[in-house]
């Protein structure tokens, strides 16, 4: 597998129990000019819901910051269907020069402790093939 970046070993995380409603967390990668088919996969795990249902995060975005100031929401979602963590693969757009950002945004309830608005992510890959073109060996 041909990476052009990739960060093992360790994985990013944002603790639901901190925080206030409106915090937001951003994780922005270097600057990078993409080639053509080229894609962003990582590994991800989003824990929003609590027992009565309410939701704490807005979940976790992937936006790619462009040239002139223009941001694109490239993915997005607000919960892992299990308690695993999840692949996720983003195609880029081609030979453009940008930045890449994973966003999450709490909402839920000030002054509590709640346990249930986790986001985390892992194994970040920018790769030289296009998401069709499978999940790529760790």
């Amino acid at each position: 597998m041909a990476y052009i970046f990739l960060f093992l070993g360790n994985y990013f995380y944002v603790e639901g129990n901190d925080g206030k409603r409106g915090d937001i967390a951003v994780l922005t990668t270097p600057t990078v000019t993409t080639g053509l088919g080229q894609s962003l996969s990582f590994y991800y795990h989003i824990l929003t819901e609590n027992s009565f249902t309410v939701i704490q995060s807005e979940g976790l975005s992937v936006i790619a910051q462009l040239p002139g100031g223009q941001s694109q929401l490239m993915w997005w979602r607000n919960h892992t269907s299990s308690n695993s963590w999840e692949y996720a693969c983003v195609d880029l757009p081609n030979n453009t020069q940008l930045n890449i950002q994973f966003v999450t945004k709490r909402i839920g309830l000030d002054n509590q402790n709640i346990f249930d608005a986790d986001v985390a992510i892992d194994d970040i890959a920018l790769l030289l093939l296009p998401c069709s073109g499978g999940k790529p060996d760790p």
